[in-house]
């Protein structure tokens, strides 16, 4: 069983039903989205996302910025599939939607500013990933926020 924080075995089995479907060149990536395949010479992206239905209601995730900026940009070749995971065993039902209906059940939270520090108070490496907290950027995430809740953007 999955430990809830590693997808591979959702995407593994996703990339055998692409295949089965007649996707070729299907590739488990990292980047704009989890698989990347090619269809009728077409690329498609598909972000797949594991949820537990474990409360009531449904479950819930993530989807970065780095996933919405290829979708809207590919929104008829990109696909957000929710692999509902089926108990105690490596079997998952399969949901996809496109970034319009993907829409439609998201949200954006207050934006977080990440730390990493040791007990001497000495900063971590930072994450290459990452863009290094200063308060210019801050100040303007935070003048960001006040426009969209505002509608003057």
């Amino acid at each position: 069983m999955e430990d809830g924080k590693s997808d591979i075995n959702a995407k593994k089995a996703f990339k055998q039903i692409l295949i089965r479907r007649g996707y070729e060149q299907v590739q488990i990536t990292s980047k704009p989205s989890d698989i990347i395949a090619f269809k009728n010479k077409e690329k498609f992206y598909f972000e797949i996302k594991v949820a537990n239905e474990m409360k009531k209601g449904g479950g819930f995730g993530a989807a970065t910025l780095t996933e919405w900026r290829q979708a809207l940009e590919t929104p008829n070749n990109y696909y957000f599939v929710i692999a509902w995971h089926q108990g105690d065993n490596e079997n998952y039902e399969f949901r996809e939607y496109s970034p319009k209906e993907f829409l439609t059940c998201s949200t954006v939270p207050p934006a977080k500013i990440y730390f990493k520090i040791n007990r001497n108070g000495i900063p971590k490496v930072k994450r290459q990933k990452a863009i290094e907290a200063t308060e210019d950027i801050i100040k303007k995430l935070i003048q960001t926020d006040d426009d969209l809740r505002q509608g003057s953007f």
